[in-house]
């Protein structure tokens, strides 16, 4: 792999650890300085949850997709 691309290679893995997480803890901490009721903050929560999921399979299906391209050029 290249230089840049092993750079882009390991900022992606990062955005795949930290992303997500991130995700949840903004609309968690948005949920209380919106100052929404219980029921508002659990739906904005669930959102969240969402988001998550969507993230780390996206994020997960990109990494691996580059996994597997260095996977193929070190066996070459």
């Amino acid at each position: 792999m290249k230089k840049e691309n092993n750079l882009s290679f390991y900022t992606k893995i990062l955005l795949f650890i930290f992303l997500p997480v991130f995700t949840i803890a903004i609309f968690k901490f948005s949920g209380e300085f919106l100052r929404l009721n219980e029921l508002r903050e659990n739906q904005l929560i669930f959102i969240g949850i969402i988001t998550y999921i969507n993230l780390t399979i996206g994020l997960g299906f990109i990494v691996m997709r580059d996994l597997i391209k260095y996977k193929n050029k070190c066996d070459l």
